[in-house]
């Protein structure tokens, strides 16, 4: 065998090696996003990868693992699924959700170019916001943030989306106004998904939000995060 060929197989062999104890010890993990509850930051099935070796900080996306099934109930056999959200706030911290911004402590903690929010139209815009938009009618069966019912119109939409349809197109904010998201969590507080808290989340836990603030079974829904379930950081997105 050439020397070529024996530091081809030793270079290999060493990644390999490097992958599986990255893989067994949470250094280095590759997943695939199963939602779109962190659009616009992470779409449906993009691939990123994370680490464990890096503490976890406000507004990193993270990944944890919860006792529950495909249905987000506990799981009685122990079974774990793995979720990501952002990390908005720690043990200690004050988490405020105002009109779908969350507040920090008193401060906005939001990058509010990062999120996405529903809409309502009407429907005979519908098809301008298509074109200003450029999306394709036939693209409609495959993409959920579009649909219309009767005489309106609703879309989810990014902010670079709302700002280029802004001014062509009158859209409206939608703030869901239902009851408590977790009454068994957060028992007897007049809270809703958009307008939530003040709550202090105890120590040792993460309160975690979706970034598509509609479409996400975060922290308002689920409570706060254990920090020893969470499992690493992300550090490149595909």
């Amino acid at each position: 065998m050439k020397r070529y060929q024996i530091i081809l197989l030793v270079t290999a062999g060493v990644i390999i090696l490097l992958w599986i104890v990255g893989r067994l010890t949470w250094a280095l993990q590759f997943y695939t996003m199963p939602t779109s509850s962190m659009e616009p930051a992470l779409n449906k099935n993009q691939k990123f990868f994370t680490t464990n070796l890096k503490s976890p900080e406000r507004n990193d996306i993270v990944i944890f693992t919860r006792q529950v099934n495909e249905k987000f109930e506990t799981d009685p056999n122990g079974k774990k699924n793995t979720f990501c959200y952002r990390l908005i706030a720690k043990g200690g911290d004050k988490i405020e959700v105002k009109n779908g911004y969350a507040f920090v402590n008193g401060q906005l903690a939001d990058d509010t170019t990062k999120l996405k929010f529903p809409y309502t139209l009407s429907a005979k815009n519908f098809n301008n916001l298509l074109t200003v938009l450029e999306i394709d009618e036939g693209d409609l069966r495959y993409n959920n943030d579009f649909y219309f019912n009767g005489d309106e119109g609703h879309a989810i939409l990014s902010y670079d989306e709302f700002a280029k349809a802004k001014d062509v197109i009158p859209l409206v904010r939608v703030l869901m106004i239902t009851d408590n998201p977790a009454p068994n969590i957060y028992k007897g507080k007049n809270w809703t998904v958009d307008n939530f808290g003040p709550y202090f989340v105890p120590p040792d836990h993460f309160f975690v939000m979706g970034d598509n603030r509609h479409n996400a079974m975060d922290s308002r829904y689920v409570g706060p995060i254990p920090v020893k379930d969470c499992k690493g950081v992300m550090i490149k997105k595909l």
